[in-house]
């Protein structure tokens, strides 16, 4: 397995069961700028470069939620420093392992420069444009629409629907329009009952279900797990795992919090930044409690990313949503005591 930009080790679900599966590979490849939780599992480890050290290009969408028909803006982020030692971009180890494997006629780039006006070329944007402008360049279509028309899959789409350039449609799924004939559903038009799900034997409607692991369905587990742990809560100045080796951002919030309710951090003797130990039926992590009364007496609640205080290792892959296969981090029976 080689994984890029990733630490399924620490990000993903149930991290105990992800660690065991990448302990069984025959073989391990991680390529990171630092030494993370995957990278330790590792049998190599390719250093990356940094955003400074190599060439890309960055799409900026206006509106928070991606609407059809917000014109975003595309910035080139040039290289400004050599990459130091041995560290490759991704571009340049994806594309010489490649070679090496045999498949170089698929990747013919010479440079950064090139793979960059391949993949904006639906666009008609080059890598020479983005760089004459360092404000950015006005594209016709959000970057989330443009990414399900880009790569391998896009590619096919792009074939089907006869797409060769993007142009400035004001809504993207108008008939009218002639670029999307509807929207990607059975029927193109919004749709509140799925014959979909239905044909799978699953609620054509939402419902509203107990779940899997929770006080009313396991009455007998919550007998020893009392309390609903909510899990998987990202914060503002990080991204999963990432930014967690700058120092500022470190003092904002340099550890996993348990945040409890006063009303029950009192009936198991816990105080404000009090060791406590959370368990649940698959582990137990250590971190400082965080008393506060904006959580229900009945619940708990962890922070997502920290490699000390993992919440993943307290998830379980069985607890989870039947049709999407999502885990339930909201849902999960646990433990508190004061170490």
């Amino acid at each position: 397995m080689f994984v890029m930009a990733a630490n399924p080790a620490l990000i993903c679900a149930n991290s105990k069961v992800v660690e065991e599966a990448l302990r069984k590979l025959e073989f391990l490849v991680v390529t990171d700028i630092f030494m993370t939780p995957t990278a330790e599992l590792a049998d190599i480890v390719l250093p990356a470069c940094t955003f400074l050290e190599k060439t890309r290009f960055v799409a900026y969408d206006p509106h928070v939620d991606h609407g059809w028909n917000v014109p975003s803006r595309i910035v080139l982020s040039p290289k400004v420093v050599e990459p130091l030692e041995e560290s490759w971009s991704d571009w340049k180890i994806i594309c010489e392992l490649g070679k090496k494997m045999g498949y170089g006629e698929y990747f013919p780039w010479r440079s950064e420069e090139e793979a960059i006006d391949y993949q904006l070329s639906p666009l008609g944007i080059t890598c020479e444009e983005l760089r004459a402008h360092p404000e950015g360049l006005i594209i016709p279509v959000p970057p989330t629409l443009y990414k399900k028309f880009s790569g391998f899959w896009g590619g096919i789409i792009r074939e089907t629907l006869k797409i060769t350039v993007f142009r400035n449609y004001p809504e993207m799924y108008r008939k009218y329009e002639g670029f999307l004939k509807g929207f990607l559903t059975p029927s193109k038009k919004v749709e509140i009952y799925s014959e979909r799900l239905e044909k799978q034997g699953y609620d054509p409607l939402p419902v509203y279900k107990e779940p899997a692991e929770s006080p009313v369905s396991r009455p007998d587990l919550a007998k020893e797990y009392p309390l609903i742990l909510i899990a998987g809560s990202k914060l503002e100045m990080y991204t999963h795992s990432m930014m967690r080796n700058i120092p500022k951002l470190r003092e904002l919030f340099p550890e996993n919090l348990l945040e409890i309710n006063p009303e029950t951090a009192a009936k198991l003797n816990i105080e404000d930044g009090n060791v406590v130990r959370v368990e649940s039926p698959r582990g137990r992590i250590e971190c400082s409690a965080y008393v506060t009364d904006r959580i229900d007496p009945r619940v708990v609640h962890l922070y997502h990313g920290f490699a000390e205080s993992n919440c993943n290792v307290l998830t379980d892959n069985k607890v989870c949503d039947p049709i999407t296969g999502s885990t339930g981090l909201k849902s999960l029976l646990c433990k508190v005591e004061k170490i």
